[in-house]
Parts: structure tokens; C-alpha cells; sequence
């Protein structure tokens, strides 16, 4: 993606960014637009959805796209990983040993330039797996 043509922190902006970091979690556009619209009642969703997309793109936030989940964003760019939970969808971070590592090792098995990675983890967050051992 070319980075964005205007870079300027609008009210606006400042406010999308704030309710992605803020959050600490992962949350979806519509979320954020909720969290905005208690900054700025009037922003519309057409507006985050496009300030998002300027910010991934320059790289402040991330875009985080799960498999048979809708697009989330990430305030923290550095790299890691993401652990789900298949019941209710909770998203936290995850960071690897020797990320760099299992690019090397990749690349030597299969001979291609490897240059980047992504890695998914899926199971039963804390909470879940209480109550599925309640429902037992």
C-alpha cells in the first residue's frame, strides 16, 4: 500500500487513533467508531473506515486480518502474533521466540525469500474455558 498523501493529525484522526491504542485490544471499525462517537458524536462510519486505512497504512496502527473474522486494528506495530478465542472471538497478543528464526528456517526448507510472516494461534480463552468446565 503507498503510504497516504496527508499525513496531518486531524481532531478526527487523533481520536481514531486514540480509540485503537486506548483500547489496548483489537477492535473492529465499527467498535472504534462507537468509541470515537463518544469523543465526536458526529463522525460518520465512512470517515473512520478511511482514517483507519490512512493509518495502517502509515504504518501508526496495524491491520490485523484473522482467518473467517471481520478486520481488526492493532495499536501496537512491532512484530507479534495473536491468540483467538474460537467462542467469543477475544484477540490478544502473542510474542514469539526467534521470530527470525522460523523465517530462516522456512526459507532454507523451500528456497524462498521470505519476507514476512504471520502466525495465528487458536483455542478457549481463560474465561470460556471456565464456563465450558462449569457447564460440566
Amino acid at each position: 500500500m503507498e503510504p497516504p498523501k496527508h499525513r496531518r493529525m486531524t481532531t478526527q484522526r487523533l481520536a481514531i487513533l486514540a480509540a485503537v491504542v486506548e483500547g489496548g485490544d483489537h477492535p473492529t471499525a465499527e467498535e472504534v467508531h462507537e468509541r470515537v462517537r463518544q469523543r465526536l458524536p458526529r463522525v460518520g462510519l465512512g470517515t473512520v473506515y478511511r482514517n483507519l486505512t490512512l493509518l495502517a497504512g502509515a504504518g501508526i496502527i496495524r491491520l490485523v486480518n484473522l482467518a473467517g473474522e471481520p478486520a481488526r486494528f492493532d495499536g501496537k506495530t512491532e512484530a507479534h502474533h495473536h491468540v483467538r478465542c474460537s467462542r467469543c472471538g477475544r484477540i490478544e497478543d502473542v510474542v514469539l521466540p526467534a521470530g527470525n528464526e522460523m523465517r530462516e528456517w522456512v526459507s532454507a526448507r523451500t528456497h524462498y525469500e521470505v519476507t514476512g510472516h504471520r502466525v495465528e494461534f487458536t483455542g478457549l480463552c481463560p474465561n470460556c474455558k471456565q464456563a465450558a468446565r462449569r457447564r460440566t
